[in-house]
């Protein structure tokens, strides 16, 4: 099929034996990409400091919470790594609309607009329109992200019900 409709990517296949191709999930399961999909679909993720985020899908927005967990640096880097992690996780999840960020408190107005540049960032190579609009009045962080495609929850869900 390669050599039809691409042959110009017939040199990248690269073959792989598989024990029992008729068992399970079979090349899924000989690159481990069950337990990738399985974080995928729980609502959180863990940052490599420690610490952690929680991010919450309702009707009306998606919020999320940045944990410190372990982690003893200060809150400032804690956030700007969440903040690497949120930007990476709405885009493989594919999630958009309203988006309120609780983020790790910070005493400084420096501190918050650090954070705000390191968001700018962190989404400037999303594919999606992303907007930062800014803290609210209580502190969280508001973005807004258009997404073109269902999210990865709602696709699950539809072959799910199959």
């Amino acid at each position: 099929m390669v050599r039809i409709f691409a042959p110009d990517l017939v040199t990248k296949i690269v073959p792989v034996e598989i024990k029992d191709p008729n068992q399970g999930m079979g090349l899924f399961d000989h690159h481990d990409l069950v337990s990738d999909i399985e974080k995928l679909l729980q609502p959180f993720a863990i940052l490599e400091s420690g610490g952690n985020i929680i991010i919450q899908r309702t009707a009306a927005l998606t919020a999320i919470d940045v944990n410190k967990g372990a982690d003893n640096r200060s809150n400032l880097s804690i956030n700007v790594e969440a903040g690497q992690e949120i930007a990476r996780q709405l885009r493989i999840r594919n999630m958009g609309g309203i988006i309120l960020i609780d983020a790790l408190k910070m005493r400084t107005k420096k501190d918050r607009d650090a954070l705000l540049n390191s968001l700018q960032d962190a989404f400037a190579e999303d594919p999606c329109t992303v907007h930062l609009h800014g803290y609210t009045a209580l502190g969280l962080i508001e973005l807004s992200r258009r997404r073109r495609t269902p999210p990865l929850q709602e696709r699950f869900d539809s072959v799910l019900e199959m």
